[in-house]
Protein backbone atom coordinates (compact mmCIF):
# COMPACT_ATOMS: atom_id res chain seq x y z
CA UNK A 1 0.00 0.00 0.00
CA UNK A 2 1.54 3.42 -0.89
CA UNK A 3 1.57 6.05 1.78
CA UNK A 4 0.34 9.74 2.10
CA UNK A 5 2.94 12.09 4.12
CA UNK A 6 2.67 15.56 4.28
CA UNK A 7 6.56 17.09 3.54
CA UNK A 8 8.25 18.15 6.51
CA UNK A 9 11.62 19.92 7.96
CA UNK A 10 13.95 20.47 5.33
CA UNK A 11 11.75 19.94 2.68
CA UNK A 12 9.06 21.96 3.52
CA UNK A 13 11.66 24.73 3.47
CA UNK A 14 13.13 23.84 0.18
CA UNK A 15 9.10 23.70 -1.39
CA UNK A 16 8.50 27.78 0.34
CA UNK A 17 11.72 29.05 -1.72
CA UNK A 18 10.34 27.40 -4.94
CA UNK A 19 7.22 29.04 -4.27
CA UNK A 20 8.74 32.49 -3.28
CA UNK A 21 11.05 31.65 -6.85
CA UNK A 22 7.87 30.91 -8.83
CA UNK A 23 6.17 33.93 -7.95
CA UNK A 24 9.05 36.21 -8.85
CA UNK A 25 9.19 34.17 -12.31
CA UNK A 26 5.39 35.36 -13.09
CA UNK A 27 5.73 39.01 -13.04
CA UNK A 28 6.70 39.08 -16.66
CA UNK A 29 3.87 37.16 -18.16
CA UNK A 30 2.15 38.48 -20.90
CA UNK A 31 -1.40 39.69 -20.77
CA UNK A 32 -2.60 38.62 -23.67
CA UNK A 33 -1.18 41.43 -25.61
CA UNK A 34 -0.88 41.32 -29.58
CA UNK A 35 1.35 43.89 -29.77
CA UNK A 36 3.97 43.23 -32.46
CA UNK A 37 6.66 44.44 -30.09
CA UNK A 38 6.22 40.95 -27.79
CA UNK A 39 10.06 39.96 -27.98
CA UNK A 40 9.93 36.19 -28.85
CA UNK A 41 11.81 33.13 -28.33
CA UNK A 42 12.04 29.79 -30.42
CA UNK A 43 10.49 26.65 -28.67
CA UNK A 44 13.11 24.00 -29.53
CA UNK A 45 12.65 20.41 -30.26
CA UNK A 46 9.28 20.81 -32.37
CA UNK A 47 10.49 20.29 -35.88
CA UNK A 48 10.17 15.90 -36.61
CA UNK A 49 12.74 13.78 -37.23
CA UNK A 50 11.30 12.84 -40.63
CA UNK A 51 11.77 16.41 -41.80
CA UNK A 52 15.18 17.02 -39.96
CA UNK A 53 17.45 13.71 -39.91
CA UNK A 54 19.00 13.01 -43.30
CA UNK A 55 18.09 9.65 -43.86
CA UNK A 56 14.49 10.71 -45.30
CA UNK A 57 15.49 13.59 -47.45
CA UNK A 58 16.31 11.80 -50.59
CA UNK A 59 12.13 10.57 -50.39
CA UNK A 60 10.69 13.72 -49.09
CA UNK A 61 9.76 16.58 -51.71
CA UNK A 62 8.65 20.26 -50.75
CA UNK A 63 5.29 20.96 -52.79
CA UNK A 64 4.75 24.03 -50.92
CA UNK A 65 3.46 26.38 -48.78
CA UNK A 66 -0.35 24.68 -47.27
CA UNK A 67 -3.42 26.28 -48.18
CA UNK A 68 -3.91 29.00 -45.60
CA UNK A 69 -7.68 28.45 -44.69
CA UNK A 70 -7.01 24.89 -43.93
CA UNK A 71 -7.96 24.56 -39.83
CA UNK A 72 -6.33 22.47 -37.40
CA UNK A 73 -5.85 22.18 -33.49
CA UNK A 74 -2.53 22.51 -31.71
CA UNK A 75 -1.91 21.32 -27.77
CA UNK A 76 0.08 23.23 -26.02
CA UNK A 77 2.29 21.58 -23.39
CA UNK A 78 3.11 23.17 -20.16
CA UNK A 79 6.19 22.72 -18.25
CA UNK A 80 6.46 21.59 -14.47
CA UNK A 81 7.48 23.80 -12.61
CA UNK A 82 10.52 23.87 -9.46
CA UNK A 83 12.10 21.26 -11.40
CA UNK A 84 15.57 20.68 -9.02
CA UNK A 85 13.21 20.16 -6.20
CA UNK A 86 11.49 17.37 -8.25
CA UNK A 87 14.01 15.30 -9.22
CA UNK A 88 15.64 15.54 -6.00
CA UNK A 89 12.44 14.23 -4.29
CA UNK A 90 11.52 11.40 -7.11
CA UNK A 91 15.15 10.11 -6.41
CA UNK A 92 14.72 9.91 -2.62
CA UNK A 93 11.50 8.61 -2.99
CA UNK A 94 12.71 5.58 -4.56
CA UNK A 95 15.55 5.25 -2.60
CA UNK A 96 15.10 2.61 -0.04
CA UNK A 97 17.78 4.56 2.42
CA UNK A 98 15.82 7.44 2.20
CA UNK A 99 13.73 8.27 5.15
CA UNK A 100 11.06 9.78 2.95
CA UNK A 101 11.00 6.27 0.73
CA UNK A 102 7.55 5.53 -0.33
CA UNK A 103 6.43 8.96 1.07
CA UNK A 104 4.24 9.53 -1.83
CA UNK A 105 2.14 12.72 -2.15
CA UNK A 106 -1.81 12.84 -3.40
CA UNK A 107 -2.10 14.28 -7.18
CA UNK A 108 -3.43 17.48 -5.50
CA UNK A 109 0.01 18.11 -4.17
CA UNK A 110 1.74 17.51 -6.47
CA UNK A 111 -0.26 20.11 -8.63
CA UNK A 112 0.34 22.40 -6.14
CA UNK A 113 3.53 22.11 -5.45
CA UNK A 114 4.67 21.38 -9.57
CA UNK A 115 1.97 22.56 -12.01
CA UNK A 116 2.09 26.14 -13.17
CA UNK A 117 -0.15 28.62 -11.24
CA UNK A 118 -4.13 29.41 -12.82
CA UNK A 119 -2.52 33.16 -13.13
CA UNK A 120 0.23 32.07 -15.80
CA UNK A 121 -2.50 29.66 -17.26
CA UNK A 122 -4.91 31.98 -17.62
CA UNK A 123 -2.58 34.36 -19.11
CA UNK A 124 -1.04 32.41 -21.93
CA UNK A 125 -4.55 30.78 -22.96
CA UNK A 126 -5.65 34.80 -23.53
CA UNK A 127 -2.67 35.18 -25.41
CA UNK A 128 -3.44 32.91 -27.90
CA UNK A 129 -7.11 33.75 -27.67
CA UNK A 130 -6.53 37.43 -28.24
CA UNK A 131 -4.19 36.20 -31.10
CA UNK A 132 -7.66 34.91 -33.15
CA UNK A 133 -7.38 30.84 -31.66
CA UNK A 134 -9.95 29.46 -30.06
CA UNK A 135 -9.10 27.79 -26.90
CA UNK A 136 -10.06 25.17 -24.78
CA UNK A 137 -9.09 23.35 -21.52
CA UNK A 138 -9.45 19.76 -19.26
CA UNK A 139 -9.74 20.43 -15.86
CA UNK A 140 -7.93 17.19 -15.21
CA UNK A 141 -4.84 18.23 -17.08
CA UNK A 142 -3.79 21.41 -16.81
CA UNK A 143 -1.06 20.99 -18.69
CA UNK A 144 -2.34 20.57 -21.78
CA UNK A 145 -4.13 24.20 -23.48
CA UNK A 146 -5.77 23.31 -27.15
CA UNK A 147 -6.06 25.91 -29.27
CA UNK A 148 -7.45 25.86 -32.78
CA UNK A 149 -6.70 27.83 -35.72
CA UNK A 150 -6.10 28.27 -39.46
CA UNK A 151 -2.82 27.86 -40.89
CA UNK A 152 -2.89 31.55 -41.76
CA UNK A 153 -3.50 32.49 -37.83
CA UNK A 154 -0.99 29.95 -36.90
CA UNK A 155 1.94 31.16 -38.69
CA UNK A 156 1.55 34.78 -37.46
CA UNK A 157 1.31 33.92 -34.20
CA UNK A 158 3.99 31.22 -34.22
CA UNK A 159 6.20 32.95 -36.79
CA UNK A 160 6.61 29.30 -38.66
CA UNK A 161 5.36 28.40 -42.63
CA UNK A 162 3.85 25.19 -43.20
CA UNK A 163 4.37 23.51 -45.97
CA UNK A 164 3.05 20.54 -48.35
CA UNK A 165 5.50 17.40 -48.20
CA UNK A 166 5.42 14.52 -50.46
CA UNK A 167 6.46 11.05 -48.97
CA UNK A 168 7.22 9.55 -51.98
CA UNK A 169 7.81 5.85 -51.93
CA UNK A 170 4.09 6.02 -50.90
CA UNK A 171 3.15 9.17 -52.31
CA UNK A 172 1.56 9.96 -49.12
CA UNK A 173 0.96 14.25 -48.83
CA UNK A 174 1.22 15.85 -44.91
CA UNK A 175 1.64 19.00 -43.52
CA UNK A 176 4.52 20.07 -41.47
CA UNK A 177 6.56 23.08 -40.31
CA UNK A 178 10.47 23.03 -40.70
CA UNK A 179 11.03 25.66 -38.24
CA UNK A 180 10.92 25.66 -34.53
CA UNK A 181 8.09 27.91 -33.41
CA UNK A 182 8.30 31.27 -31.84
CA UNK A 183 6.47 31.75 -28.32
CA UNK A 184 6.48 34.96 -25.79
CA UNK A 185 10.05 35.32 -23.62
CA UNK A 186 7.97 35.71 -21.04
CA UNK A 187 6.32 32.23 -21.40
CA UNK A 188 9.53 30.07 -22.00
CA UNK A 189 9.59 29.27 -18.13
CA UNK A 190 6.22 27.17 -18.91
CA UNK A 191 6.01 26.22 -22.39
CA UNK A 192 7.19 22.76 -23.12
CA UNK A 193 5.79 21.92 -26.70
CA UNK A 194 3.81 22.81 -29.21
CA UNK A 195 2.35 19.82 -30.37
CA UNK A 196 0.16 19.59 -33.77
CA UNK A 197 1.91 21.86 -36.77
CA UNK A 198 3.28 18.64 -38.44
CA UNK A 199 1.05 15.48 -39.25
CA UNK A 200 4.44 13.62 -40.90
CA UNK A 201 3.23 10.53 -38.76
CA UNK A 202 0.82 10.18 -41.51
CA UNK A 203 3.79 9.42 -44.11
CA UNK A 204 5.20 7.48 -41.35
CA UNK A 205 2.45 5.32 -40.29
CA UNK A 206 2.44 4.47 -44.26
CA UNK A 207 5.43 2.86 -44.66
CA UNK A 208 6.27 1.56 -41.01
CA UNK A 209 3.05 0.07 -40.09
CA UNK A 210 1.88 -1.90 -43.37
CA UNK A 211 1.60 -5.05 -41.66
CA UNK A 212 0.81 -4.40 -37.75
CA UNK A 213 -0.90 -8.04 -36.23
CA UNK A 214 -3.05 -6.13 -34.13
CA UNK A 215 -5.07 -4.43 -36.18
CA UNK A 216 -6.22 -8.10 -37.87
CA UNK A 217 -8.71 -8.44 -34.93
CA UNK A 218 -11.79 -7.70 -36.66
CA UNK A 219 -14.49 -9.57 -35.26
CA UNK A 220 -15.11 -10.88 -31.45
CA UNK A 221 -16.13 -14.77 -31.26
CA UNK A 222 -15.69 -17.40 -28.96
CA UNK A 223 -12.51 -19.66 -30.42
CA UNK A 224 -13.21 -23.38 -31.32
CA UNK A 225 -10.43 -24.64 -29.57
CA UNK A 226 -10.28 -23.18 -25.95
CA UNK A 227 -7.72 -25.01 -25.14
CA UNK A 228 -5.66 -23.97 -27.11
CA UNK A 229 -3.58 -24.26 -30.48
CA UNK A 230 -0.66 -23.06 -32.45
CA UNK A 231 -2.76 -19.80 -32.86
CA UNK A 232 -4.44 -19.46 -29.82
CA UNK A 233 -2.87 -18.56 -26.32
CA UNK A 234 -4.69 -19.24 -23.21
CA UNK A 235 -4.59 -18.48 -19.68
CA UNK A 236 -3.41 -21.57 -19.04
CA UNK A 237 -0.86 -22.18 -21.21
CA UNK A 238 0.37 -18.94 -20.30
CA UNK A 239 0.64 -19.62 -16.75
CA UNK A 240 2.66 -23.25 -17.76
CA UNK A 241 5.13 -21.32 -19.30
CA UNK A 242 5.65 -18.30 -17.00
CA UNK A 243 4.34 -19.85 -14.13
CA UNK A 244 1.72 -16.88 -12.95
CA UNK A 245 -0.09 -19.72 -10.81
CA UNK A 246 3.19 -19.58 -8.73
CA UNK A 247 2.91 -15.49 -8.20
CA UNK A 248 -0.82 -16.11 -7.63
CA UNK A 249 0.16 -18.61 -4.95
CA UNK A 250 1.84 -16.06 -3.45
CA UNK A 251 -0.86 -13.31 -2.50
CA UNK A 252 0.52 -11.59 -5.98
CA UNK A 253 -2.81 -11.70 -7.42
CA UNK A 254 -3.66 -7.35 -7.70
CA UNK A 255 -5.58 -7.10 -3.96
CA UNK A 256 -6.13 -3.84 -2.89
CA UNK A 257 -4.86 -2.26 -6.22
CA UNK A 258 -5.53 -0.43 -9.30
CA UNK A 259 -4.84 -0.68 -12.99
CA UNK A 260 -5.58 1.52 -15.26
CA UNK A 261 -5.88 0.77 -19.07
CA UNK A 262 -5.32 3.28 -21.51
CA UNK A 263 -8.25 3.13 -24.32
CA UNK A 264 -7.56 3.66 -28.07
CA UNK A 265 -10.75 5.72 -29.15
CA UNK A 266 -12.58 2.24 -28.65
CA UNK A 267 -15.18 0.68 -26.19
CA UNK A 268 -14.73 -2.66 -24.41
CA UNK A 269 -17.16 -5.43 -25.03
CA UNK A 270 -17.84 -6.79 -21.08
CA UNK A 271 -20.06 -9.49 -22.86
CA UNK A 272 -16.97 -10.62 -24.55
CA UNK A 273 -14.76 -10.16 -21.72
CA UNK A 274 -16.89 -12.18 -19.22
CA UNK A 275 -17.13 -14.74 -21.51
CA UNK A 276 -13.17 -15.03 -21.66
CA UNK A 277 -12.90 -14.97 -17.86
CA UNK A 278 -15.64 -17.66 -17.42
CA UNK A 279 -14.08 -20.00 -19.91
CA UNK A 280 -10.76 -19.88 -18.12
CA UNK A 281 -12.36 -19.84 -14.22
CA UNK A 282 -10.82 -16.37 -13.73
CA UNK A 283 -12.99 -14.37 -11.18
CA UNK A 284 -14.24 -11.24 -12.51
CA UNK A 285 -12.63 -8.43 -11.42
CA UNK A 286 -14.06 -5.28 -11.06
CA UNK A 287 -14.13 -3.01 -14.05
CA UNK A 288 -14.96 0.65 -14.34
CA UNK A 289 -15.34 2.23 -17.61
CA UNK A 290 -14.97 6.13 -17.60
CA UNK A 291 -15.78 8.09 -20.85
CA UNK A 292 -14.52 11.46 -20.88
CA UNK A 293 -14.71 13.30 -24.08
CA UNK A 294 -17.24 16.68 -23.53
CA UNK A 295 -20.35 14.89 -24.57
CA UNK A 296 -20.38 11.59 -23.50
CA UNK A 297 -20.18 10.06 -26.86
CA UNK A 298 -17.51 7.61 -28.32
CA UNK A 299 -17.84 7.49 -32.11
CA UNK A 300 -16.08 4.45 -32.45
CA UNK A 301 -16.91 0.90 -32.19
CA UNK A 302 -15.70 -1.67 -30.06
CA UNK A 303 -11.80 -1.76 -29.61
CA UNK A 304 -10.59 -5.34 -29.89
CA UNK A 305 -7.24 -4.57 -28.29
CA UNK A 306 -8.60 -3.02 -25.77
CA UNK A 307 -10.82 -5.60 -24.98
CA UNK A 308 -7.73 -7.91 -25.08
CA UNK A 309 -6.00 -5.42 -22.55
CA UNK A 310 -9.06 -5.81 -20.09
CA UNK A 311 -8.77 -9.85 -20.29
CA UNK A 312 -5.26 -10.05 -19.46
CA UNK A 313 -5.15 -7.60 -17.20
CA UNK A 314 -8.36 -9.59 -14.98
CA UNK A 315 -5.88 -13.41 -16.40
CA UNK A 316 -2.69 -11.55 -14.47
CA UNK A 317 -4.13 -9.67 -11.43
CA UNK A 318 -7.70 -11.16 -10.86
CA UNK A 319 -8.40 -9.38 -7.89
CA UNK A 320 -7.35 -6.04 -9.08
CA UNK A 321 -9.95 -3.22 -9.86
CA UNK A 322 -9.51 -2.28 -13.99
CA UNK A 323 -10.13 1.17 -14.88
CA UNK A 324 -10.82 1.69 -19.12
CA UNK A 325 -10.82 5.22 -19.86
CA UNK A 326 -11.50 6.26 -23.60
CA UNK A 327 -11.75 9.38 -25.61
CA UNK A 328 -12.21 10.27 -29.54
CA UNK A 329 -8.77 10.16 -31.31
CA UNK A 330 -10.05 13.39 -32.82
CA UNK A 331 -11.02 15.73 -29.90
CA UNK A 332 -7.53 17.02 -30.58
CA UNK A 333 -6.59 16.72 -33.65
CA UNK A 334 -3.85 13.84 -33.35
CA UNK A 335 -4.44 10.69 -31.28
CA UNK A 336 -1.43 10.54 -29.57
CA UNK A 337 -2.90 13.90 -27.32
CA UNK A 338 -6.31 11.79 -26.63
CA UNK A 339 -3.34 9.21 -24.82
CA UNK A 340 -1.59 11.84 -22.53
CA UNK A 341 -5.33 13.13 -21.40
CA UNK A 342 -5.97 9.86 -20.53
CA UNK A 343 -2.67 9.34 -18.40
CA UNK A 344 -3.36 12.57 -16.81
CA UNK A 345 -6.70 11.48 -16.05
CA UNK A 346 -5.32 8.89 -14.52
CA UNK A 347 -2.27 11.18 -12.72
CA UNK A 348 -4.53 13.77 -11.28
CA UNK A 349 -8.28 11.60 -10.75
CA UNK A 350 -7.96 8.04 -10.26
CA UNK A 351 -4.12 7.77 -9.02
CA UNK A 352 -3.76 4.05 -9.47
CA UNK A 353 -1.16 1.87 -8.63
CA UNK A 354 -0.49 1.18 -12.25
CA UNK A 355 -0.97 2.81 -15.54
CA UNK A 356 -0.59 0.29 -18.85
CA UNK A 357 -0.83 0.85 -22.40
CA UNK A 358 -0.06 -1.67 -25.60
CA UNK A 359 0.91 1.81 -26.96
CA UNK A 360 4.17 3.56 -28.08
CA UNK A 361 4.94 7.00 -29.40
CA UNK A 362 6.84 5.41 -31.66
CA UNK A 363 3.79 4.84 -34.03
CA UNK A 364 2.75 8.03 -34.23
CA UNK A 365 4.84 11.81 -34.19
CA UNK A 366 8.43 12.23 -33.55
CA UNK A 367 10.26 15.01 -32.38
CA UNK A 368 12.75 15.75 -29.06
CA UNK A 369 10.10 18.12 -27.41
CA UNK A 370 7.01 15.30 -27.36
CA UNK A 371 9.49 13.07 -25.84
CA UNK A 372 10.07 15.18 -22.84
CA UNK A 373 5.89 15.46 -22.40
CA UNK A 374 6.79 11.49 -20.80
CA UNK A 375 9.37 12.50 -18.71
CA UNK A 376 7.02 15.07 -17.17
CA UNK A 377 4.53 12.24 -16.92
CA UNK A 378 7.07 9.89 -15.41
CA UNK A 379 8.18 12.01 -12.93
CA UNK A 380 4.60 12.78 -11.30
CA UNK A 381 3.89 9.18 -10.96
CA UNK A 382 7.04 8.13 -9.54
CA UNK A 383 6.27 11.29 -7.47
CA UNK A 384 2.44 9.98 -6.66
CA UNK A 385 3.98 6.07 -6.26
CA UNK A 386 2.38 5.29 -9.99
CA UNK A 387 4.24 2.70 -12.22
CA UNK A 388 3.72 3.31 -15.84
CA UNK A 389 4.01 0.80 -18.52
CA UNK A 390 4.00 1.81 -22.06
CA UNK A 391 4.98 -0.20 -25.25
CA UNK A 392 8.27 0.27 -26.87
CA UNK A 393 6.14 0.53 -30.06
CA UNK A 394 5.39 -1.39 -33.30
CA UNK A 395 7.48 1.00 -36.10
CA UNK A 396 10.61 -1.72 -35.67
CA UNK A 397 12.27 1.25 -37.02
CA UNK A 398 15.39 2.47 -35.50
CA UNK A 399 15.59 6.15 -36.75
CA UNK A 400 13.20 7.01 -34.40
CA UNK A 401 13.71 7.94 -30.46
CA UNK A 402 10.46 6.68 -28.31
CA UNK A 403 9.02 8.48 -25.25
CA UNK A 404 10.36 5.24 -23.05
CA UNK A 405 13.30 6.69 -23.17
CA UNK A 406 12.65 8.25 -19.82
CA UNK A 407 14.12 6.44 -16.74
CA UNK A 408 10.91 7.17 -15.23
CA UNK A 409 8.51 4.65 -17.67
CA UNK A 410 8.88 1.42 -18.10
CA UNK A 411 9.38 0.26 -21.86
CA UNK A 412 7.54 -2.87 -22.51
CA UNK A 413 8.79 -4.72 -25.43
CA UNK A 414 6.95 -7.33 -27.54
CA UNK A 415 6.97 -11.16 -27.55
CA UNK A 416 5.85 -13.42 -30.01
CA UNK A 417 5.04 -16.94 -28.71
CA UNK A 418 5.48 -20.19 -30.53
CA UNK A 419 3.45 -23.08 -30.02
CA UNK A 420 2.67 -26.59 -30.51
CA UNK A 421 -0.49 -27.85 -31.94
CA UNK A 422 -1.83 -28.75 -28.29
CA UNK A 423 -1.02 -24.54 -27.59
CA UNK A 424 1.84 -25.45 -25.01
CA UNK A 425 4.54 -22.38 -25.67
CA UNK A 426 7.75 -23.78 -26.87
CA UNK A 427 9.79 -20.70 -27.18
CA UNK A 428 9.30 -17.05 -27.56
CA UNK A 429 11.29 -14.33 -29.26
CA UNK A 430 11.01 -10.83 -29.02
CA UNK A 431 10.86 -7.45 -30.97
CA UNK A 432 11.17 -3.96 -30.23
CA UNK A 433 12.74 -4.71 -26.69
Amino acid sequence: MRTRKYYSGILAIAIAFFFVTSAFLGVGISNGSTDSNVRMVQLQGNVPYMITNQNFSFDLMNLGPANGSIVLNLTIYLRLQNLTQLYYYAKILNDPSSKYYREYISPLQFREQYYPSLSVINSIKSYYQQNGFKVWQYSFAPLVIIISGNISTIEKAFGITLYNYEWLPTSTVFISNNQNPLIPISFEPYILHIYGPSYSSYALLSSTENYNPKEELTNYEKTSSPAGGPNTLTPPNLDSFYSVSTLHSLGYMGKNETIGLLGFAANINMNAIHDFWAEYNISFPEVTQINITPNGQNPYPEGFEDDLDVEWSGAMAPMAHLYHIVIPFNITGIGNNAVNLEIYYYLNVIDPNIISGSWGELQFHHDMGFAQIYEQMGLQAVTEGITIFLAAGDSHDINYLTVMASKYIVSVGGVDPVMNLTGQMIYQYGWCV
